[in-house]
C-alpha cells in the first residue's frame, strides 16, 4: 500500500524525476509503481536498471503480468550486452567472459546503430553507476522519460569508481525535478537517530533528514569481544532475529568461529551467489547471519551487531550508515580498541 507521500512522487509525471530515497522508504516499490505507470502510458519500451540480478529478479516477480516484452528489467550491463548481440556483435561476449563489464560501453559507443529508442528508464540504486554508466543512461539511451533512485549516504562502491556526484550535475543538464522519499519503515528512532549522526560526519551534503515512522529502539556501544557476543546472543537466543555484521572477512571467519564454539546455529553468505528463492530461505533460517556490512545492503533484522567500522573517509562513513539502519529494534555497536584489552559486555545488552 502505497503512502501520500510515495503517491505524490509517482504523480510527478515530469521528463526526468531524480528520488533521493531515505534508507527503509519503500524505494522498490515505488520503482515498481512507476515502471507499471510508464507501461500504462503505452508510448513504447520500459527500461529498468536495477544494480545486481538479486533486485532484477525481485523486481521482475513483483511486477508479475507487467513484465512483458517490451519492458527490460536487470543491470545496466545486461541491457547493453542485450543491444550489442541484437546486432550480431559477437566481441561482446569476450569481454563478458573476461568480467570487462565496462568495455561494453565503448564496443557501443562503436557501434551506436544497435541502440533502439526507448520510452522510459528507470534506474535503481543510482549513486553507484560510474561514469561510463551515466553516460550511457543519459547521452546515449535517448529516452523521453526518466525515473531515478539514489541516496548518496549509503554510496559504498567508490571503490569500483562509482560517481554519485555526478547525479548534481544531471540534475542540472537535464533539467531534473527532485522529489524527497524521506520516510523510513525499518528503524526506530533511537537507531535512525544514531545512523544520523554518523553520516553528519561526512559533510552538510550527506545529512539524513528523514523521519523515523517507528519510535524506540535501542542502541548500545561496546568494546568488541567475539565471546562476550556470542554468549549474550546465546543467551538472548531467537537467532534468526540475529544480524552480525563485519567490516572484513577475517572478522566474519571469527564471528563463526566463536558462534560455533558456544553450540549456536549460525550462517555466512554471499548474496551475489544467491537466488532470490535461496536467499529468502537463509533469511528464514533459525540461526545467526554473519555477513560483511556490503553484503548486507538492502537487508535488514530485528537486532544487529556491528563490528569493526570506520570513520577515516566519506566512504567508510557512508559504509558505517548502511550498518547501522540494518537494524529495527536493537543495535549493538561493537568498537574495536587501538589498544588491546579485556573488552566487556554490558549488561543492558539483553531485555
Amino acid at each position: 500500500m502505497l503512502s501520500k507521500l510515495q503517491e505524490k512522487i509517482l504523480s510527478n509525471r515530469a521528463d526526468n524525476v531524480f528520488v533521493e530515497s531515505a534508507a527503509a522508504s519503500g524505494k522498490t516499490l515505488v520503482l515498481i509503481e512507476k515502471t507499471r505507470q510508464f507501461i500504462n502510458d503505452n508510448k513504447g519500451p520500459v527500461v529498468a536498471f536495477t544494480f545486481t540480478n538479486a533486485a532484477a529478479e525481485e523486481m521482475s516477480t513483483r511486477l508479475g503480468e507487467y513484465n512483458k516484452e517490451n519492458v527490460f528489467v536487470g543491470t545496466i550491463h545486461s541491457y547493453c550486452l542485450r543491444l550489442l548481440l541484437s546486432h550480431g556483435i559477437t566481441k561482446a561476449l569476450d569481454y563478458v567472459e573476461e568480467q570487462l563489464f565496462d568495455k561494453l560501453f565503448s564496443l557501443l559507443k562503436e557501434h551506436l546503430d544497435c541502440v533502439s529508442p526507448v520510452y522510459a528508464v528507470l534506474c535503481d540504486e543510482m549513486q553507484d553507476c560510474n561514469e561510463e554508466q551515466f553516460e550511457f543512461i543519459f547521452d546515449i539511451l535517448q529516452a523521453e522519460k526518466r525515473f531515478c533512485c539514489y541516496d548518496k549516504r549509503q554510496s559504498i562502491y567508490r571503490w569500483r569508481d562509482a560517481h554519485p556526484e555526478y547525479i548534481d550535475s544531471y540534475i542540472d543538464s537535464t533539467d531534473g525535478v527532485v522529489e524527497y522519499m524521506n520516510e523510513n519503515y525499518r528503524n526506530g528512532s533511537n537507531i535512525l537517530s544514531f545512523a544520523k549522526s554518523i553520516i553528519l560526519q561526512a559533510g552538510y551534503d550527506y545529512r539524513d533528514g528523514s523521519v523515523a515512522i517507528r519510535d524506540g529502539g535501542r542502541v548500545v556501544t561496546v568494546d568488541y569481544s567475539p565471546t562476550a557476543i556470542a554468549k549474550t546472543i546465546k543467551r538472548m537466543g531467537n537467532y534468526k532475529d540475529w544480524f552480525i555484521l563485519t567490516r572484513t572477512n577475517d572478522q566474519s571467519d571469527e564471528m563463526m568461529y566463536y558462534l560455533e564454539k558456544e553450540g549456536i546455529p549460525a550462517s555466512s553468505f554471499k548474496r551475489a551467489q544467491l537466488t532470490n528463492a535461496e536467499l529468502y530461505k537463509k533469511l528464514q533460517n533459525d540461526d545467526v547471519k554473519v555477513l560483511t556490512i556490503h553484503t548486507s545492503k538492502g537487508l535488514e533484522a530485528k537486532n544487529v551487531v556491528v563490528i569493526g567500522a570506520r570513520f577515516y573517509d566519506l566512504e567508510e562513513k557512508c559504509v558505517s550508515y548502511v550498518a547501522a539502519t540494518r537494524a529495527r529494534d536493537l543495535l549493538v555497536w561493537a568498537t574495536i580498541p587501538t589498544k588491546p584489552k579485556r573488552a566487556r559486555m554490558t549488561s543492558n545488552w539483553e531485555t
